[in-house]
């Protein structure tokens, strides 16, 4: 393991040689300096643990010397330690102003320096360490989202081959079924939907940022509502589940429609794959007051825990409870659902007790408030 390196500066040879002896048994690797200049040299030539500082010296005082090592980046991170033998309040304040992290008050207790010296030490290793770990993570993160975008933008071909294809069947097939003709629809609106996501992903903002934007337009709730239910209908018809619909239908918001269709989307979802066969799912729209309405989504499925509902929308991976019909889950749904609130500036509650089914209930506003760094990346 590397010895920790100190740098002891003093324009007093003896004091150089007091300090020195007390820490020499440490075991630390240790430098001298009799000047703030020759100090200023040995930090840029050699990485250093730790400073000793002495505060008054002739020239160029400790104070000098702290405000130099702090502008330049080679040497900013090095903890100092100020040497004084006569440390006012007001001395100690500008110190620590100037990026000192302590002060040590001459002549200096044996037992003091060292364990002073020792902690400062312990708190740069990890202090160095965390910064290591934030470096690795931006390195990994950088990587993911190089991939993520990688295959976003691949995905592009075979999804536009997908929708043209779609579109050349509805054209060309003529007088079909109804239900064959929503079935295309459907499968034509999903993949138009996901196109709408990968171009989002591939935004410059959303790369740069982590975070998507918001595209806001004006909508109104109902039909969105009617367009995201109309995709699950055959899955709906195959447990024998009924959607029960009530709002107002010429309510209409600005927002964000897409991260609205998402959001609901999963909740759709989830309450079908948790609800029993021959159950309801409730889809409810109002009004909540000037400014705001509320959307209630309801099922008649086995509900949440009392220790899920603690974590409900930050808990990813399959709740305690099954599909009731074989179907699949990763437990991202409401992750998700909370995610898209925090674009669409709003809020969500969990009304349900487990067992009477889930139970949830959305703000929104009414308009969707660019935020200013939305306005500086428009």
């Amino acid at each position: 393991m590397p010895t920790d390196h100190i740098l002891i500066v003093d324009d007093l040879p003896q004091n150089i040689q007091i300090v020195a002896s007390m820490l020499k048994k440490e075991g630390y690797q240790l430098s001298f300096a009799s000047s703030g200049s020759l100090a200023l040299k040995l930090a840029q030539d050699k990485p250093f643990d730790l400073i000793l500082l002495d505060l008054h010296m002739p020239g160029m005082d400790g104070f000098a010397v702290c405000r130099a090592l702090k502008a330049d980046r080679q040497t900013a991170r090095v903890p100092v330690i100020f040497l004084t033998a006569n440390a006012s309040t007001r001395q100690a304040v500008q110190g620590f102003e100037l990026g000192a992290v302590d002060y040590i008050t001459k002549p200096v207790e044996p037992m003091e320096l060292r364990a002073r010296v020792r902690t400062h030490l312990e708190l740069k290793k990890a202090r160095d360490q965390i910064l290591e770990q934030n470096a690795h993570l931006e390195l990994l993160n950088r990587s993911k989202s190089e991939l993520l975008q990688i295959v976003s933008h691949d995905l592009r071909t075979p999804l536009t081959v997908l929708i043209s294809g779609l579109e050349f069947l509805q054209k060309h097939l003529g007088e079909m079924p109804e239900r064959l003709q929503r079935r295309l629809e459907n499968m034509w609106l999903a993949a138009t939907r996901m196109e709408g996501m990968i171009h989002q992903f591939l935004r410059r903002e959303t790369i740069l940022l982590g975070r998507r934007q918001p595209e806001i337009s004006t909508f109104t709730v109902a039909t969105v509502i009617d367009q995201v239910l109309e995709q699950h209908r055959d899955w709906a018809q195959h447990k024998t589940i009924v959607f029960e619909l009530s709002g107002p239908a010429d309510l209409q918001v600005e927002s964000d429609c897409g991260a609205f269709e998402q959001m609901l989307d999963n909740l759709i979802s989830n309450a079908l794959k948790y609800s029993p066969p021959r159950g309801r799912v409730f889809v409810r729209w109002s009004r909540a007051d000037a400014d705001t309405w509320q959307l209630e989504i309801e099922d008649q499925g086995p509900g949440f825990s009392c220790e899920e509902k603690e974590n409900l929308f930050e808990q990813q991976g399959p709740r305690s409870a099954a599909p009731t019909s074989g179907e699949s889950s990763i437990g991202l749904g409401l992750t998700i659902v909370k995610k898209m609130l925090g674009l669409l500036q709003g809020d969500i509650s969990c009304l349900s007790e487990s067992p009477a089914g889930a139970h949830f209930r959305i703000r929104l506003p009414d308009r969707l408030q660019a935020k200013p760094a939305d306005q500086h990346h428009a």
